[in-house]
């Protein structure tokens, strides 16, 4: 038996057919990036998936060079898209010529040199003006890639130092160093590590260093911008762990700010001494009659005290960092409970496992804000 489609029917069909197949043409998370100022950061050795969902979307990337030369390469192409890219500096001067020597589904790649240390941005876009007659724009994503053309060079976004005995001065080798993103190194004959920085420009990085026979250290420092960040960590022996000195006194504090109907509270990024190894832990009181303690452990996210254990803050999740400070907390104000709110920034030496013991090492500053 052959069954037959009627024309109206044929073209109901069609129609469900192309939506669905239209409906692969999304925004990809890093929109908007259609302006130079929209521009997202990319990293070496961490390829982006992007999408060109309409013929007109054009997508912008910021990258930190030095004078080095670079491979910078378009893969994974879709067979609807013809992708160009440009290469251009900070001020928006296109640098050479745009790069698009295939067609359709084909990746693109240069070798580029960049002419001196900085910020420059990467532009990419589709050729294809026009859709084929009757045909659905599905296969439009792709993939930036961005590497050092030598793959021994020393990376500029990176965390790098030495690790040493605090007591003898002597290098340590062999110790382990962890980022809050999930990076790790260790540290070779003279003590050197280095390990790609996280993924956000800005914010609160946290360090943790452990290496059998020494105390473990954990140290936050502030992170703003595409930078090579350079810190020295210094361990002492688990048998001086007594020898800890007090942490060197400052006016850091929490922020908050009630605006547009948001409470926000945020942690400055306060400049630190490369050798220098603080680490925070931070936390809210709800006003009076509910009285209770959260310990701020990540981005929004708030665990009651109920015990003497005080996790530190970990230092990432906010999705749009600022230069000058991280925010730790942003809630819509009528979420919030009307009255007086304590903030608390215990700032500790890195060598300490049990603040809530110690706290004649550290230094706690407590303000108050009123949500209205």
């Amino acid at each position: 038996m052959k069954t037959i489609l009627s024309k109206r029917r044929y073209a109901t069909v069609f129609l469900t057919l192309s939506l669905v197949s239209s409906a692969v043409a999304f925004e990809d998370i890093y929109e908007p990036d259609n302006q130079f100022e929209q521009a997202k950061e990319i990293y070496p050795n961490h390829p982006q998936q992007h999408t060109l969902h309409s013929v007109k979307d054009v997508d912008w990337f910021k990258i930190y060079a030095e004078k080095l030369r670079y491979q910078i390469a378009v893969k994974r192409v879709g067979s609807d898209i013809d992708v160009v890219f440009e290469i251009y500096n900070s001020e928006g001067t296109l640098l050479g010529e745009e790069v698009d020597a295939y067609s359709e589904g084909e990746e693109e790649f240069t070798n580029w040199t960049a002419p001196s240390d900085g910020i420059y941005y990467i532009k990419i876009h589709d050729m294809v003006e026009s859709l084929k007659e009757g045909h659905c724009r599905i296969n439009m994503q792709y993939e930036l890639h961005y590497k050092l053309h030598d793959e021994t060079a020393e990376l500029p976004w990176q965390i790098r130092g030495v690790v040493t005995d605090k007591l003898s001065g002597n290098s340590i080798q062999g110790a382990m160093v962890e980022s809050n993103c999930n990076r790790q190194a260790y540290s070779g004959e003279r003590g050197e590590y280095r390990l790609n920085s996280c993924s956000f420009p800005n914010g609160t990085y946290a360090l943790t260093v452990t290496k059998p026979g020494y105390q473990t250290l954990s140290c936050h420092f502030p992170a703003t911008g595409l930078t090579l960040i350079t810190r020295q960590l210094s361990l002492i022996p688990a048998s001086r762990s007594h020898e800890i000195q007090p942490i060197a006194k400052s006016d850091h504090t929490l922020q908050a700010s009630q605006k547009e109907g948001r409470f926000k509270v945020a942690l400055p990024l306060f400049p630190l001494p490369e050798d220098e190894c603080v680490l925070y832990y931070l936390a809210i009181q709800y006003p009076e009659p509910d009285n209770r303690l959260f310990i701020i452990r990540d981005f929004n996210q708030l665990v009651e005290v109920k015990s003497n254990v005080m996790p530190h803050w970990i230092g990432v999740g906010y999705p749009n960092p600022a230069k000058d400070a991280q925010v730790v907390i942003d809630k819509p104000v009528n979420e919030m409970p009307r009255g007086e709110y304590k903030l608390y920034l215990l700032r500790m030496p890195g060598y300490v496992e049990e603040p809530l013991k110690h706290l004649d090492l550290g230094e706690l500053k407590v303000t108050t804000f009123n949500v209205e």
